[in-house]
């Protein structure tokens, strides 16, 4: 039987010695030669799980940033963070990390949220606790507020955490905190589970069997399984599932074009009743800005939103923020979900021989495990100005780094120049769609819809600044939502 330490060793290696690949062909490369291990499951391109194991593609900044928390927390025992067990060099900056997760031997994880189960007594107690030795050494792991980062294991039902690099300094107010939102996850889930209870079949209050959650959550059982060896026949899996163009716009919202309102919370109580406004017309999403409330309070109102509207996706632009600034605040504040980050200037110069600002970006989505759509600004109002023949570089060049290319007009309200968004959608192609984020009303939607798919829209649908019209904001989502691309 091949190891899977054996079995990335000579994946990294073999990737190592193509020095002619790019860093994303390197990625991709070895994306699809772990896909194709035995008993692998995917998580995105980037992550998988084995069992009690997980796998991490990322750059050489990523494991670095991976390694050291995990060293600082690896004394004290805790069942609910994995150990290092080892770091492959594939090439081109980019690493391949093994996790394993020791309180878990020859069991597998799943997302916590994938489950109904209520974890035993004993696994609460023991989460709770080890959160308690992070707040007596001074330290929080801030995304365990939220279930979005919690694993459950398959036969004893463990509590576990993943993404580790976020574990920070915190004050004792911050991890009681913390550990307060931890009981109310777990007694929602145990109320859940009562009223589930009603069903003749169902045992909410034990772990299952491994085999009864594996077959439930991935349709398979047994032990783990011999490792093929390197070079061996490939999978079944589609190579077009890694590392090719993908539209991500059309695979989260499941249509060509889509409305996404732009809230501007001039004070709590109004910013949530725009929201009501606009979701109660259909739209599949809406971005909060930082234009009346502070950044903090747009993030506070992101948790009130989605508390309130848990089908609806909600990003946000917090301007005066960077990029990777504004990805990491928001997922901080966030219980480690965000749906979507719009900012209004990517960093893409279209002169430069190489996108630092990009590849920042990337880096810090690698390393923070953000799967969330990324709108980042090109040729965008108040920003560097890109003349109309450098267009076609700029989308080019913005291409590897972007899920969507953001542009606007001149200004505020102002609409932008038809041409200037058909030449950046022939320039991006159909796998980089384009959005607009200025001066788009029901009046000149239709000049748009050929070449923009995504539509962020404030002051063409408000009555005033904060309050929107509820009949342009019906008309609009009707005229967006009904278009078909010819």
């Amino acid at each position: 039987m091949i190891s899977i330490t054996q079995r990335l060793e000579s994946i990294a290696a073999s990737a190592k010695k193509d020095t002619a690949k790019s860093e994303n062909s390197i990625s991709d490369s070895a994306s699809l030669s772990i896909s194709e291990i035995d008993g692998i499951h995917r998580i995105d391109n980037l992550n998988f799980r084995y069992f009690e194991y997980e796998i991490k593609i990322g750059l050489s900044l990523y494991a670095s940033s991976t390694e050291e928390p995990l060293n600082t927390v690896k004394p004290w025992s805790l069942s609910i963070a994995p150990v290092l067990v080892r770091t492959y060099d594939a090439g081109h900056d980019t690493t391949v990390l093994l996790l394993r997760y020791p309180a878990c031997p020859d069991e597998e994880l799943f997302p916590f949220d994938s489950t109904s189960i209520v974890p035993s007594q004993e696994a609460q107690d023991r989460f709770r606790q080890d959160l308690q030795v992070l707040a007596e050494h001074g330290l929080v792991h801030p995304f365990a507020r939220g279930t979005a980062h919690w694993l459950i294991s398959s036969k004893t039902g463990t509590l576990l955490l993943d993404s580790w690099y976020c574990l920070r300094r915190g004050e004792p107010e911050e991890a009681q905190d913390l550990l307060r939102r931890v009981d109310r996850r777990l007694e929602k889930r145990a109320a859940e589970a009562a009223q589930a209870h009603e069903s003749p079949s169902a045992n909410p209050t034990a772990a299952p069997d491994a085999p009864t959650l594996r077959t439930r959550l991935t349709g398979s059982a047994g032990a783990p399984p011999e490792l093929p060896s390197a070079g061996s026949a490939p999978s079944s899996t589609s190579p077009a599932d890694f590392g090719a163009p993908r539209n991500r716009l059309l695979e989260v919202f499941g249509r060509p074009r889509v409305f996404l309102p732009v809230i501007h919370p001039i004070g709590w109580e109004p910013a949530l009743a725009a929201v009501r406004c606009v979701a109660e017309a259909g739209v599949p999403g809406v971005f909060l800005i930082n234009q009346g409330l502070s950044a903090e309070d747009v993030l506070r109102l992101v948790m009130a939103v989605r508390e309130r509207h848990p089908a609806l996706w909600v990003g946000v632009n917090l301007l005066g923020y960077s990029p990777v600034q504004a990805l990491e605040a928001a997922l901080a504040a966030c219980d480690g979900r965000l749906d979507g980050l719009w900012t209004d200037n990517a960093g893409i110069n279209e002169a430069a021989p190489e996108q630092a600002a990009g590849r920042l970006f990337v880096a810090a989505r690698q390393r923070l495990r953000w799967t969330g759509l990324y709108f980042g600004g090109v040729a965008f109002k108040y920003q560097r100005e890109v003349a109309a023949a450098d267009l076609p570089a700029a989308a080019r060049a913005a291409a590897p780094y972007l899920d969507v290319l953001c542009t606007s007009g001149p200004g505020t309200g102002h609409a932008a120049d038809p041409d200037k968004i058909s030449t950046l959608h022939r320039a991006a192609g159909e796998h980089l769609p384009i959005a607009l984020a200025s001066g788009v009303t029901v009046d000149n939607i239709a000049t748009y819809l050929p070449h923009a798919s995504a539509f962020l829209v404030g002051t063409g649908i408000e009555h005033s600044l904060g309050v929107p019209d509820p009949v342009r904001v019906t008309a609009l989502q009707h005229t967006i939502s009904s278009y078909r691309p010819r």
